[in-house]
């Protein structure tokens, strides 16, 4: 049935299922999940340290998270993500007020490649600690339009860190856009690390 149809996926939500806990069938399926890169608990207001832990174990190929209003997801969650899955290139935790900048900065120490943060909400980090976190990250830089940080945009022609040139922008492109995969030859073979 449908935790089959989960389980097999790349991709899933939960978004706004109040009732998630670490009994219901929505947590069954996802428990099962071992090739997620996409997921979205989105609203989710039972999320557990303990269950979260191990949908990170699972899934460590995990690309993109949104946890956005989850209240019960803590610096534990969050170190979880640093622990487990640090091909994470975008992340949205608005809303949740338990994180800290303690767990923050633990899963950005892991979670080189993250492009998108969505904190909005999260009063327990600070500015400063966000200048600081972005600095570490190669592909960031802090957001103007919302509390977090976005994916740097580099210049037409102009190169990165790793002195490829605009070229290598699809694998990061917008925070999201990544997820989709090259579309052209081209863009597959530049992609290809």
């Amino acid at each position: 049935g449908a935790a089959a149809s989960v389980a097999g996926s790349d991709a899933a939500s939960f978004s706004g299922a109040s009732n998630y806990s670490t009994r219901s069938a929505r947590a069954a399926a996802l428990l099962g999940c071992t090739r997620l890169k996409v997921l979205s608990l989105r609203g989710c207001k039972k999320v557990s340290a303990a269950g979260w832990e191990v949908v990170c174990a699972r899934n460590p190929d995990l690309r993109s998270v949104s946890l956005r209003g989850c209240g019960r997801v803590d610096d534990r969650c969050v170190a979880a993500l640093g622990k487990h899955c640090t091909k994470l290139q975008a992340l949205d935790i608005a809303g949740c007020a338990r994180v800290t900048e303690t767990g923050l900065c633990a899963m950005v120490e892991k979670c080189r490649n993250l492009a998108t943060l969505n904190i909005q909400g999260v009063e327990k980090v600070t500015p400063d600690s966000l200048v600081a976190i972005t600095r570490g990250l190669p592909f960031a830089e802090l957001a103007h339009s919302y509390s977090g940080i976005k994916p740097k945009v580099r210049p037409p022609g102009g190169k990165d860190d790793a002195g490829e040139d605009e070229g290598g922008k699809e694998r990061w492109g917008d925070g999201w856009a990544h997820l989709q995969g090259p579309r052209s030859p081209e863009q597959r073979a530049r992609a290809t690390p």
